[in-house]
């Protein structure tokens, strides 16, 4: 029976097709470091502001270095409420 942790990990996981830190995975990530948002390959059929945010996310990685899910999923959620704030203060 998997715990509720593992079940978010996995779901975490499938959704940003990423790996824990742990797994060797992230060591070609290393390699293939991401300098610039055109970079990042993010679904063409993605509304932009999705498309802004999603590069954004993955750029600032706002729950780098968590090991709580819970704690990196609070900063995640904090994180993008204040992106999608500024935005709508921007205008865009």
């Amino acid at each position: 029976h998997l715990s509720h942790s593992s079940v978010e990990q996995r779901r975490r996981e499938a959704f940003f097709g990423l790996r824990s830190p742990t797994r060797p995975q992230l060591a070609t990530m290393d390699v293939n470091r991401i300098f610039c948002a055109e970079q990042i390959n993010v679904p063409s059929d993605l509304p932009d502001i999705l498309k802004d945010f999603t590069k954004a996310v993955i750029r600032e990685d706002p729950s780098a270095g968590d090991t709580d899910p819970a704690t990196a999923r609070m900063k995640l959620y904090q994180w993008s409420r204040d992106y999608f704030k500024k935005k709508l203060a921007e205008g865009q």
